[in-house]
């Protein structure tokens, strides 16, 4: 997932959805949180969210992005972080 992403204002489209893997493949994110966290550029403000676990065990998560997300005109850098 690149970190850097572009998105119209007000526009909630695309949801942000990523595997998370090792070197091993998919990690087991049964019974785990999920935050997708995103800095404002150039203001430097961070956000963190709690993302969506789709699939525990193949590791798929994703972010569906609320109005307040893109109110603003920013560029923003994202990542997600597991806590196992």
């Amino acid at each position: 997932m690149s970190s850097e992403f572009f998105i119209t204002l007000g526009n909630r489209l695309p949801i942000i959805q990523a595997e998370l893997a090792d070197a091993y493949g998919p990690i087991n994110l049964s019974g785990a949180s999920v935050e997708f966290i995103y800095r404002l550029k150039p203001t430097g403000t961070v956000n963190i969210k709690n993302a969506t676990i789709v699939s525990g065990d193949s590791g798929l998560v994703q972010y569906a992005w609320t109005s307040g997300d893109v109110n603003t005109p920013d560029e923003k850098l994202k990542k997600l972080l597991a806590d196992l």
